[in-house]
């Protein structure tokens, strides 16, 4: 009986699945099997899936037909072919550092689920870390209430045992949110022990905000993170070091502390609530962090501090839509607009920066900006495929709030032919519908309720 099973669902990765794989069979532990999940998949990536299975015999190939709500029934029948009592996951675009199975598994002796907090790889390279605990009850209470998932199945493993405590969480799933549904059953059983490891052991290549990437250069980005940490050998300490808490620690502090509920517990009581200890945060990590946690109280926060929390929440991180707009409306509640024009002229240079001047300007000038849309037209060049057609979404928002609608309604239709095909882009069918009806366009008021009734169903 192998000590570990690390089950890796793929459907049309075959370029990013080599990475997966070999970061899997590269554990410490040794004593493991891989189940690749071919998902409906292509033949493409069912020739790597057969060649690692002849030739490493931990290797094995479940071939099988489209599942819906992303292969869930699929994914259960590999958790109960398993081998092994202890189950592991990774993502056919992940890597997974050399010691995960070592640290998971050993916390699997004391509890039923372990996580380790998400090491996200941006698309701009920088890092950023998870800071949570999912033995508080507060999390736990979140996650139940659907206002906070901290946990990614790449950074998770669990029995075999507790998987098998009532139906099967995989095909607890009511629609593609499959690993939300996954840890909800979990985390609704009380006699589930769940414990969360304050490690770095997975990177996470979030493939939503990679649309429109070409396979090519996923492989390319991934080939060149597995090198960083083959020739780093204390590469966790590193990215510890070097990455940011605020992007997922902001989703925590937003979650943990409504507006308007009153005083919250100080910054310090939150992150020994998260089982985290002080001193694993640099002084340049903490004061971020804490600046979007001050703010969340009300209060003006340290004005560096804010500069650096500004300039990282800028970018798009799980998904291909730019948070601009709204992350511009969140500082102004605290900053004049000289401010917010001093951050973003500290911050480099890239698209997500000029987003923020056309979003400042639609907050503060109105219809009196927005004229000479020529850098912004060059910045949306620069974005991939899929996050093209974000930042474009993201422009007709700014121009709408302006009272441009005709000019809104002008980059609406521009980038109608990129929508992405997914659930993704309901936020741009709700504008859509919103300049139709201000211009009186009925045909495109009827088309953008069909597609946003389409894209409901899809979602379940």
């Amino acid at each position: 009986m192998p000590y570990a099973s690390i089950i890796i669902p793929t459907h049309d990765r075959a370029e990013t699945l080599p990475y997966s794989l070999r970061s899997a069979l590269g554990q410490t532990v040794h004593d493991i099997e891989i189940v690749i999940v071919g998902d409906g998949c292509t033949a493409e990536v069912r020739a790597v899936a057969e060649g690692f299975a002849n030739a490493d015999s931990r290797v094995r190939f479940l071939d099988l037909p489209k599942a819906p709500m992303r292969g869930a029934e699929n994914r259960h029948q590999a958790v109960l072919s398993a081998q092994s009592p202890r189950i592991f996951y990774n993502d056919d675009d992940d890597i997974l550092l050399s010691h995960h199975v070592e640290v998971l598994g050993a916390a699997l002796d004391d509890v039923d689920v372990v996580d380790t907090p998400p090491v996200s790889i941006n698309l701009d390279g920088a890092i950023s870390l998870g800071i949570h605990n999912s033995a508080s009850a507060a999390v736990s209470a979140m996650l139940q209430q659907e206002t906070h998932k901290g946990v990614f199945d790449t950074h998770l493993a669990h029995t075999k045992s507790a998987y098998q405590t009532g139906d099967g969480a995989w095909i607890k799933a009511s629609d593609r949110r499959v690993v939300l549904h996954m840890l909800k059953h979990f985390g609704a059983n009380p006699s589930i022990k769940w414990k969360t490891v304050q490690r770095a052991t997975a990177l996470s290549f979030h493939g939503m905000c990679r649309a429109g990437m070409r396979g090519s250069d996923r492989a390319s980005e991934l080939r060149n993170w597995e090198k960083q940490i083959l020739d780093g050998p204390d590469f966790e300490r590193r990215a510890r070091g070097e990455g940011s808490y605020v992007f997922h620690g902001a989703r925590l502090i937003h979650a943990l502390i409504p507006e308007g509920a009153g005083a919250p517990p100080p910054f310090l009581s939150i992150l020994a609530d998260q089982n985290f200890p002080e001193t694993q945060l640099t002084t340049a990590q903490r004061a971020p962090v804490e600046a979007i946690y001050t703010m969340r109280r009300g209060e003006r926060p340290d004005r560096q501090a804010a500069q650096a929390a500004f300039d990282d929440l800028l970018e798009a991180r799980l998904a291909p839509e730019f948070p601009t707009g709204s992350i511009t409306d969140l500082f102004l509640r605290h900053f004049a607009r000289e401010d917010i024009l001093d951050f973003l002229t500290a911050c480099r240079l890239r698209p997500a920066v000029c987003l923020g001047r056309l979003h400042l300007d639609a907050h503060t000038l109105g219809s009196a900006a927005g004229d000479d849309m020529s850098e912004i037209r060059a910045a949306m060049e620069e974005c991939l495929p899929g996050p093209r057609f974000f930042f474009g979404a993201s422009v007709a928002s700014a121009l709408s709030h302006m009272g441009r609608t005709e000019a809104a309604w002008d980059w609406a239709e521009e980038i109608l032919p990129e929508a992405p095909n997914s659930f993704t882009e309901y936020g741009y069918w709700m504008l859509r519908e919103k300049l139709a009806l201000a211009l009186g366009h009925e045909e495109a008021v009827s088309a953008s309720r069909q597609r946003m009734r389409e894209l409901s169903e899809r979602m379940t």
